[in-house]
């Protein structure tokens, strides 16, 4: 799936300002981790093979996609699904 695909639009949740934390987190889209490391992964390949691509601190991005695929993998070894919005907190 493009990374595209893992980011979570509110708007696709009706009534959301009305629903609690954790309506919300029932209601919103959850991921098997082998996809979205896969995913991951591949970002993190290509951000080393074209640095150049990148158009931010390419050290910060970095950080913090290791910092992303550290919490998938912790989520696969417990047996869970993950969101972005979550894993992100």
């Amino acid at each position: 799936m493009p990374f595209t695909g893992y980011i979570f639009d509110p708007a696709s949740i009706p009534d959301m300002a009305s629903k609690s934390e954790s309506q919300v987190r029932d209601e919103a889209p959850w991921f098997e981790p082998d996809d979205g490391l896969a995913t991951f992964r591949l970002i993190e390949a290509h951000l080393h093979l074209q640095p150049k691509d990148v158009r931010v601190k390419l050290d910060r991005l970095v950080a913090d996609l290791e910092d992303c695929i550290r919490k998938v993998q912790r989520l696969k070894v417990e047996g869970d699904l993950f969101n972005l919005t979550v894993i992100a907190l």
